[in-house]
């Protein structure tokens, strides 16, 4: 994660934690150093992006993400398909590099021959 990411999302989740509500943008914008509304704006939208933060509607509309839809995007990342409908959870899908084995080959016995 890219530094100024770490640090508007250090600030959201204190704030959070803090007041039980959402930043504005210009609170962000207060109190994370060296921040400018697009670079936040820009921030924000790459979290949102990464699932580190979820954006609903709304001017305070930030929230942080619950267990589990962390463990979702987790699962997701790793491979594995979910059906939300069937609540079901499949692994990954790897090919298979491992060639066949060959098959098996016939027995040829040879002729014997009278006398030996």
């Amino acid at each position: 994660m890219a530094s100024f990411r770490g640090l508007v999302l250090v600030f959201v989740t204190d704030y959070l934690n803090d007041f039980g509500l959402s930043p504005s943008q210009g609170e962000i914008v207060n109190g994370v150093a060296g921040a400018t509304r697009q670079r936040v704006r820009m921030a924000l939208k790459s979290l949102a992006k990464d699932g580190l933060l979820i954006k609903v509607p709304g001017h305070r509309g930030l929230r942080l993400p619950t267990a589990r839809e962390a463990a979702r995007r987790v699962l997701i990342e790793e491979g594995y398909t979910i059906d939300e409908a069937k609540r079901l959870v499949a692994p990954p899908v790897k090919a298979n590099t491992t060639p066949s084995l060959p098959g098996v080959p016939p027995l040829i016995y040879p002729k014997r021959t009278k006398g030996g």
